[in-house]
């Protein structure tokens, strides 16, 4: 069953995951390692990223009460100069 305990590291990504979407609370993340837990149950190996990221979409994902903007993605430059035919 230890095997079934997700590391320390995926454990604080849940917490962060579910603050930055706003399920606040402890529900959310619990329920979001039960399924972690139980993803690796079925393939019968430790929990893994995999799992962690089903757990993310799955369980967090439909709680969410805010998205936070995508730091990834740069924003869209808006050219506000005029064109040459005007």
């Amino acid at each position: 069953v230890s095997s079934l305990t997700p590391a320390p590291a995926y454990l604080e990504s849940l917490c962060a995951v579910a603050d930055a979407l706003g399920a606040d609370g402890v529900r959310a993340p619990l329920q979001a390692v039960k399924l972690a837990q139980a993803s690796a149950r079925i393939q019968c190996r430790t929990v893994s990223e995999v799992d962690v990221a089903a757990a993310v979409q799955l369980v967090l994902a439909p709680r969410a009460t805010r998205f936070p903007a995508d730091e990834a993605q740069p924003e869209p430059e808006t050219d506000m100069e005029p064109s040459p035919d005007h």
